[in-house]
């Protein structure tokens, strides 16, 4: 099996982090600093990112992942998932309930794109246009989804500086893993695993996202042990221009 790279920090109640496409670890380092004085804190780098091996594009379906990080963590975790990390995040619960004690998702969903019974997600055509972009330039795309991220935030360009510097730190992953990332991203629909789910779960979301909108917060309410919390301001990556606030809902009980 791949090598997945992780860290372990702090003690208490085990907390994983698990980052969206393109990313890696890193993306966690402030929230991760407040989280592990009262946790033990995983942060780890999904297959073919950061400090983890590569791996094969038809290796890299959210079966796969939710497979290769649960080999890793201990019963009764908490899961914090980012954007397509709550997909995994969602998966792992599913597939493994043993090792979930509840499922926080930020600026995530159960479906990335839209189709004629979601609307609350990123139209096809912006999909569409990343995948033929990624043919392209994996840098420039990379760029650009960093870019989307932080659209309609007050503080757009600091966001956008930190996003690229967290982005420089590891290697970019493959070409090929990141169009399989996309794939996820374009065609998984995890709804109706995400309505059996019977752990608790916490949903964060930015005012102003515009990946990830808070209109989907209609469909969370229907879900059985589910609270929703709506960050003002706050787009695609609340947990880096709101880190206090997401940490306080993240220790509420």
């Amino acid at each position: 099996m791949n090598k997945i790279s992780y860290t372990k920090k702090g003690h208490g109640k085990v907390i994983v982090l698990i980052h969206g496409w393109g990313m890696h670890k890193g993306i966690w380092a402030e929230l991760e600093k407040q989280l592990v004085l009262n946790h033990c804190v995983y942060a780890i780098d999904l297959p073919g990112h950061g400090e983890s091996s590569k791996v094969a594009s038809d290796r890299f379906t959210l079966n796969d992942i939710a497979q290769q990080v649960a080999s890793i963590i201990p019963a009764n975790s908490t899961l914090i998932g980012w954007s397509m990390g709550a997909m995994v995040a969602i998966k792992i619960a599913v597939n493994f309930p043993q090792l979930v004690d509840r499922l926080i998702s930020i600026a995530g969903t159960p479906k990335f794109t839209q189709c004629h019974d979601w609307e609350c997600a990123m139209p096809v055509n912006v999909m569409k246009l990343f995948i033929y972009s990624l043919e392209k330039n994996v840098k420039d795309t990379l760029d650009r989804f960093i870019g989307i991220q932080v659209k309609a935030s007050d503080t757009n360009r600091l966001l956008l500086k930190q996003l690229r510097e967290i982005s420089f730190q590891c290697a970019y992953p493959s070409k090929d893993v990141l169009d399989a990332g996309l794939i996820i991203l374009q065609t998984d629909d995890l709804r109706k695993q995400l309505e059996s789910m019977s752990c608790p779960s916490l949903w964060i979301l930015g005012e102003y996202d515009t990946l990830v909108p808070v209109r989907i917060s209609n469909y969370l309410s229907k879900l059985k042990n589910a609270r929703i919390e709506i960050i003002k301001k706050a787009v695609h990556v609340p947990f880096i221009s709101h880190t206090d606030e997401v940490v306080n809902m993240i220790n509420q009980t």
